[in-house]
């Protein structure tokens, strides 16, 4: 194929933050779509073979990842593939803080390099650096819990009826159908939420019985984050029950925020 083209490149990754529904390990894949045109700058209807490497520099540098996909299908000039779905991605490729993708269209290099940037890295998440926090005394039920200058053992404060203390707070559980916290005593600001469901599947968050949140998963994106806009975040006061209810089978919320 000759003067190919590729325009408009949108990336997004396949994995949110804190948890994949599986609870057991994050997709190692990142969405990636594109479009295709000639020289003349008309889209192309075909299906071509497509190489893409992972360098640590724009122009030369070492390859750290690359795989082929041999039947790519391009509609109107659009094709939409997942990154690692042939060669998996390690969790150490985001490990550094440059990287670059470059892309091969039926054997035709397409240059520039693309600089991958912020959302694929959030794919480190996968692998948390623990080495340094380790037990530190902590007996059956406790958690770790920074306390402003080291890591301390402490008892695990989140969906129970004691009150917590002030500072941040990230809260974790899954199932059916759930509370998240309920009368926990202090009144908290939700800054973000991650909700996981199973494709084609929905889920809700509910302040006393309230819908706040309504999320439909789809194939391909089975997580969405909702992040404080314009340094509103969700007030809950501390008497009131934060629930979850999904359509059917498992959904798992991780709420981050603060308490007063």
């Amino acid at each position: 194929m000759s003067c190919v083209r590729l325009l408009m490149v949108i990336m997004t990754v396949a994995l949110i933050l804190l948890a994949s529904y599986t609870f057991a390990e994050v997709p190692k894949m990142i969405n990636y779509q594109g479009r295709l045109t000639n020289n003349t700058g008309n889209a192309l209807d075909t299906i071509v073979s497509i190489t893409f490497t992972i360098y640590d520099d724009s122009l030369s540098g070492t390859e750290w990842w690359t795989e082929i996909q041999d039947s790519v299908d391009v509609s109107n000039g659009l094709f939409n593939v997942q990154l690692g779905s042939v060669n998996p991605i390690s969790d150490t490729l985001f490990s550094e803080d440059v990287r670059w993708l470059e892309i091969s269209v039926g054997g035709e290099l397409i240059l520039p390099r693309t600089r991958l940037i912020t959302v694929p890295y959030s794919y480190r998440v996968n692998f948390v650096d623990l080495a340094d926090i380790a037990q530190n005394g902590a007996l059956a039920g406790q958690v770790i819990k920074w306390d402003g200058s080291t890591w301390v053992a402490a008892n695990d404060e989140t969906g129970g009826t004691s009150a917590d203390t002030s500072g941040t707070f990230l809260a974790f559980n899954r199932g059916p159908g759930f509370d998240l916290w309920s009368n926990i005593g202090n009144t908290r600001e939700i800054t973000s939420i991650v909700v996981c469901a199973d494709d084609g599947q929905w889920a809700e968050i509910k302040i006393d019985n309230v819908t706040i949140l309504h999320y439909a998963a789809s194939a391909g994106q089975r997580c969405n984050t909702w992040y404080r806009q314009d340094g509103a975040g969700i007030i809950v006061s501390g008497s009131s029950t934060v629930s979850v209810v999904a359509s059917e089978g498992q959904v798992s919320v991780t709420a981050i925020g603060f308490e007063y």
